[in-house]
C-alpha cells in the first residue's frame, strides 16, 4: 500500500555503538556513527579532548601553590624534621666535647721546660705519621665495623707514659712499622655523629683517619654560622691545608681547619706589590699596576 511504501522509505538504519569507554559529556548518536557533546553537540574526534577536560589535566600538571597552606605538607614536615635531628645532634656533640675540654683545663699545669704533653706529641707523632690525630679533631672509621662513619676525637689515644718526673717512655714499631696496639688506653676515645648514648668508642689509631685531610677538598659553607644566609655564606670550595687544635701554641680556643681556596678579581682590583707579589684590592703606595 502507499502507506507502507513511504513509511518504509523514511526508515534510517542506526550505526551500532562500538564497545569501549565513553567520553565525558558525551553520548553515542546511532544516526551521525559518532560520539556528540551532551550540551554543545559538537562530533567528539578520537584522541583529542575537549576545552573543560584539557583546562583539568593542565590544571592537575601544573605546580600547584601552596604558600597559602595552613599547614606544611607531610615532605616539608619530614625535611623539617631531619634538619632538627641534625641540629640537635651537632649540639650534643658540641656539648660532650666542651665539657671534655674542660676536664681537660682542670687537670694540673705542666712543669717548667718543655712540658710532658709536647714530648707525647712529638712522640706520637713519631710513632703514627699522618695518622696521628689532635683533640677533638674530626675522624672517619676505615676499618672494622664501624667503616664510614664518622665523628669527634674526645681523647687521643696514648702511647707515651711518664714513669717518673724525668723519664718518658714511648712504646715501638715493630716489624710492620706499626705499634703494637695491646691495651684500651692504646685506643682513641671517638664520639661517633648519631650516637644517642653519648659514649664515646674505643677504637686503634690505624683504625681511623683524619676527614677531612690535608689536601682534601671540602665546603667551607656546610655547618658555618652563616648557614642560614645563604646571600652571606661563604658557599666555596676550599682546600684543607691543615688542623689547630683548641691547644695549639699553648693557648687554649677554639679549634679550625685551615683552608685555602681559589679566587677570583678583576684585573682592575690587583695591584704588584714589591717582590713581585699581588695583592688584591691593595691600598698601599708605590705599586705598580699589572695588565
Amino acid at each position: 500500500s502507499p502507506r507502507l511504501s513511504m513509511s518504509s522509505s523514511s526508515a534510517v538504519a542506526l550505526i551500532p555503538k562500538p564497545r569501549g569507554g565513553v567520553p565525558r559529556g558525551h553520548e553515542w548518536d546511532g544516526v551521525r556513527g559518532a560520539y556528540v557533546h551532551k550540551e554543545t553537540g559538537a562530533v567528539h574526534v578520537k584522541g583529542t579532548r575537549s576545552a573543560a577536560s584539557a583546562a583539568q589535566q593542565k590544571e592537575r600538571k601544573d605546580e600547584r601553590d601552596r604558600s597559602d597552606r595552613p599547614q606544611a605538607s607531610g615532605s616539608q614536615k619530614r625535611n623539617q624534621a631531619q634538619a632538627e635531628a641534625r641540629k640537635a645532634d651537632a649540639n650534643r656533640r658540641r656539648q660532650v666535647v666542651s665539657q671534655h675540654r674542660k676536664a681537660v683545663r682542670e687537670k694540673a699545669r705542666p712543669r717548667l721546660g718543655e712540658s710532658f704533653a709536647s714530648i707525647r706529641q712529638r712522640e706520637e707523632q713519631r710513632l703514627l705519621g699522618k695518622r696521628f690525630l689532635f683533640e677533638p679533631q674530626r675522624v672517619r672509621v676505615c676499618e672494622g665495623a664501624l667503616a664510614g662513619q664518622c665523628g669527634t676525637v674526645l681523647d687521643r689515644a696514648q702511647l707515651c707514659f711518664q714513669e717518673t718526673a724525668r723519664r718518658v717512655t714511648s712504646l715501638e714499631l715493630d716489624a710492620s712499622g706499626r705499634v703494637a696496639i695491646t691495651e684500651p688506653r692504646h685506643h682513641h676515645q671517638i664520639l661517633l655523629d648519631g650516637s644517642e648514648d653519648e659514649e664515646p668508642v674505643l677504637l686503634s689509631p690505624y683504625a681511623v683517619e683524619p676527614w677531612p685531610g690535608v689536601g682534601q677538598l671540602v665546603d667551607m659553607h656546610h655547618g658555618s654560622n652563616l648557614e642560614n644566609e645563604p646571600d652571606r655564606a661563604m658557599n666555596h670550595l676550599g682546600t684543607v691545608v691543615a688542623f689547630h687544635p683548641w691547644q695549639h701554641w699553648g693557648l687554649e680556643g677554639e679549634s679550625f681547619y685551615l683552608v685555602k681556596r681559589q679566587t677570583f678579581a678583576l684585573p682592575e682590583h690587583v695591584e704588584a706589590m714589591a717582590g713581585g707579589d699581588v695583592c688584591i684590592g691593595s691600598r698601599g703606595g708605590g705599586v705598580s699596576r699589572t695588565r
